[in-house]
């Protein structure tokens, strides 16, 4: 079986490019506006994160970078959470059994 990868891109991107998590919005690029509507981060530009020295919103080049980090650490996530639904093992009665390729396999 395959092995997937632990590394998060996340961390790795954020690094090489001096970022940290935008105080205002907690790294997710949205508030929480009146009416529970969510509004863009106007201290980040919605991206998230913010340079480290000097407080400011990213480059457009930058924020694609780590656009494509977080799709990635999705992708990741997923593939780890089928891998543990298939790695895990039948427990309680016939009843609750998954099924697997559409064979029950007592």
């Amino acid at each position: 079986m395959a092995s997937i990868n632990t590394e998060s891109p996340l961390r790795a991107t954020t690094e090489t490019l001096d970022a940290i998590q935008c105080p205002t919005c907690n790294g997710s690029g949205k508030l929480s506006g009146l009416f529970y509507r969510n509004i863009e981060c106007d201290h980040c530009d919605a991206v998230g994160y913010v340079q480290l020295m000097t407080g400011q919103w990213l480059d457009s080049y930058s924020a694609t970078r780590i656009e494509k980090a977080r799709e990635q650490e999705e992708v990741i996530r997923k593939q780890k959470a089928l891998q543990a639904a298939r790695e895990r093992k039948n427990t309680g009665t016939p009843d609750n059994w998954i099924l697997k390729n559409n064979l029950r396999l007592d």
